[in-house]
């Protein structure tokens, strides 16, 4: 009998954030998550006792990396690194079908909640703005990153140029 496989909780969560990705959200079950992970399904219920649970970490652990990503985001548009400031479809997409998950079920939608936010409080902070501002910026980002993803004819160079110009402006910034 071979060795058993050593895995870790956030090898789990990897293995649920790929099932949400490739299949959807009702093909996310903690039967095909042991399977992707090359685990059994004791393993994924010592970490996770329902998907809930198993959906709430994947929650949390795409809103600690979203932290950072969002402020080398921002500073990226400012620092007039254009390509660098835009957010990856697939990192989108998860958020997307975070938030579905998160209409339906309670402690998801206050974690979400929360992590807007702080989001907001973090964009307010680096602008040096008011919360209204922080707020539209937010909006923005958020926004041009939805489009990128379902507008197939979305002109990224076009738009992220428009975009920086208009955030230089708001922020009354220099280019």
């Amino acid at each position: 009998m071979g060795k058993p496989k050593n895995i870790k909780k956030q090898d789990l969560i990897s293995s649920a954030r790929k099932q949400l990705l490739q299949k959807g959200p009702t093909q996310v079950t903690l039967k095909n998550v042991a399977q992707a992970a090359g685990v059994t399904q004791g393993v994924v219920y010592y970490h996770f006792k329902t998907k809930d649970q198993l959906l709430l970490s994947l929650v949390e652990d795409y809103l600690e990396h979203l932290k950072t990503e969002e402020k080398r985001t921002l500073k990226s548009w400012l620092a007039d690194e254009m390509y660098k400031a835009q957010i990856s479809s697939g990192e989108m997409a998860l958020l997307f079908e975070l938030i579905s998950l998160s209409l339906h079920q309670k402690e998801m939608k206050n974690t979400l909640g929360q992590a807007l936010r702080q989001k907001v409080h973090n964009t307010e902070e680096w602008t040096e703005t008011d919360p209204v501002t922080a707020r539209l910026i937010t909006a923005m980002l958020d926004g041009l990153a939805m489009q990128a993803i379902f507008d197939p004819t979305f002109n990224e160079r076009e738009v992220y140029d428009a975009a920086k110009k208009k955030l230089h402006l708001l922020l009354g910034k220099d280019e």
